[in-house]
């Protein structure tokens, strides 16, 4: 199978783990070296560096140097060497940080002799690249099926008889991926793909898959075991890696398909709610045909929040809105969860349309935030806690912008005032029309902002500017006077004592 011997380190701090590898893997069929073991990551740090292994089996935890830190050094050192994790531990947080070394292999104790071999035979391939023709050939159907069979999952138009007259009694199954998680990083996403493709290629004996975010599809057939006893013996693998990643949960929904492959996605999608409501973790051919209409009761609960949604960007207040969510929550209890869910994600694409007339991009936010936290939430409770907390959020990050773009006047009115607040004809006016503002809006703005008026704040800046001339310079007070905007000097005296408590010279004498 190898075009030359490829060299396998293992490192395990306990003996018999690493005896049971050295039994288990079938070291000349698929002509692997035998380059040495270590207890501890000290060791097998030394070992690695002299050997330069092309293989590295290593325990996630290690006494004197853990996996992760060996991980880290070694991937600088040795990139091409290729890693495979064993661990018995439930600790996402190590596997992620491996996945951004770019580790993509994992075992769960206790090691399944299949999953290990699997795992060797696809680095091996990569390692060299195998392209026989015949390979190379039936992976490239093998892909463009794929791609032919995402088309048809997605595009209600697209006519896929010749594709379903491929397989015998084909099922429809999607695994249904949620998270304690806000977002599936792509990374993780990425080993996801991997690691369930290979599970589904081994028990169901099938290559056809799609991914979408949080939900894999593949077509499984009834020629060997009932469908249903393959989707458990999935489950099962399924669960061991929610072991390693115990912030995922799966969920198996499949029926079979006998017009349409878009049809019965449509079906199975618009069940998914059944996990909410159920302790099941298959859900196989259980599932009324149709797609439910909404009811008076539903459209009535939608026309309401649509109602009192519009005021929302009016009002700038979070606590209006988490009212309105609040009583839309109690309003939902009186109609089905499947229906609870639906109109969750037309309440919030509603306020999404709403912003975008506001100049906030909500249909993006609906898209790529939104949609993907909420399709993650594994319960009920959760996925209100993540419809309030998602909007709110936004709502909070329209009322800041908007508090900025009304502090932008503002600050442009201040910067007007200390470039000319020597011209004797500086007014309200004259500021509201270079910030492009009327004087009434401006006057008004400025007094919410700020807390005083603009005429007050004007006087502070000449008066300041008054206060540094008095102390630094040997001006008279009237030159001064004029310097800050003052044609009368009796008037700004008055105003300089009314501010200050003391006249201008009586300033310059106590603090000259």
């Amino acid at each position: 199978m190898a075009e030359s011997n490829l060299s396998v380190v293992i490192l395990d701090d306990e003996n018999h783990i690493i005896k049971l590898l050295e039994v288990l893997i079938p070291w000349k069929e698929l002509s692997l070296t035998y380059a040495g073991c270590a207890r501890n990551g000290i060791e097998g740090k030394s070992l690695i560096m002299e050997e330069k292994p092309d293989i590295i089996i290593s325990d996630i935890k290690m006494p004197g140097l853990d996996g992760l830190s060996l991980i880290s050094e070694i991937h600088d050192a040795l990139p091409e060497s290729e890693f495979i994790i064993i661990s018995g531990f439930s600790q996402f947080d190590y596997a992620k940080t491996a996945i951004t070394y770019g580790v993509r292999n994992y075992l769960l104790k206790p090691i399944n002799k299949d999953e290990l071999n699997a795992t060797l035979k696809k680095i091996i391939a990569e390692k060299h690249s195998i392209s026989l023709k015949e390979e190379s050939n039936h992976r490239v159907e093998e892909k463009n099926l794929c791609h032919e069979f995402g088309e048809i999952l997605f595009n209600k138009d697209r006519t896929d008889y010749l594709f379903l007259s491929r397989f015998h009694n084909p099922v429809l199954v999607i695994i249904k991926i949620d998270s304690d998680e806000r977002l599936l990083s792509e990374d993780l996403q990425n080993l996801l793909q991997e690691k369930i493709s290979d599970s589904v290629k081994r028990i169901c004996c099938t290559s056809i898959w799609f991914y979408k975010y949080s939900q894999f599809f593949f077509i499984s057939e009834s020629d060997n075991l009932p469908v249903a006893e393959n989707l458990k013996g999935l489950f099962s693998d399924l669960k061991n890696i929610s072991q390693l990643f115990p912030q995922l949960t799966f969920k198996i929904f499949g029926i079979p398909v006998h017009d349409s492959f878009f049809y019965a996605r449509t079906v199975l999608e618009k069940n998914f709610h059944l996990r909410y409501e159920s302790n099941k973790d298959i859900f196989f051919d259980v599932f009324p045909q149709t797609v439910n209409v909404k009811d008076d009761k539903s459209r009535k609960i939608l026309d309401e929040w649509q109602k009192i949604s519009s005021h929302f960007f009016e009002a700038m207040d979070s606590s209006i809105l988490k009212t309105s969510i609040d009583n839309l929550f109690l309003e939902l209890q009186a109609v089905p969860v499947g229906t609870r869910v639906d109109l969750l994600f037309s309440a919030a694409r509603h306020v999404a349309i709403l912003s975008e007339s506001k100049q906030l991009a909500g249909l993006s936010w609906f898209k790529e935030i939104f949609l993907k936290t909420l399709i993650l939430a594994s319960d009920y409770e959760n996925l209100r806690m993540r419809f309030e907390s998602e909007l709110l959020s936004f709502a909070e990050s329209y009322y800041q912008n908007q508090k900025k773009k009304d502090l932008l006047p503002i600050r442009l009115a201040d910067s007007y005032m200390e470039e000319h607040y020597s011209d004797y004809d500086i007014s309200l006016e004259t500021v509201a029309e270079k910030v492009g503002l009327s004087a009434s809006y401006l006057s008004a703005l400025y007094k919410k902002e700020t807390g005083i008026g603009f005429l007050e704040a004007l006087t502070e800046v000449r008066i300041s500017k008054a206060k540094t001339l008095l102390q630094d310079s040997t001006e008279t007070v009237s030159k001064i006077s004029k310097m800050v905007g003052y044609a009368d000097v009796k008037y700004f005296s008055k105003i300089f004592k009314k501010i200050t408590g003391i006249k201008p010279n009586e300033f310059r004498q106590f603090y000259s």
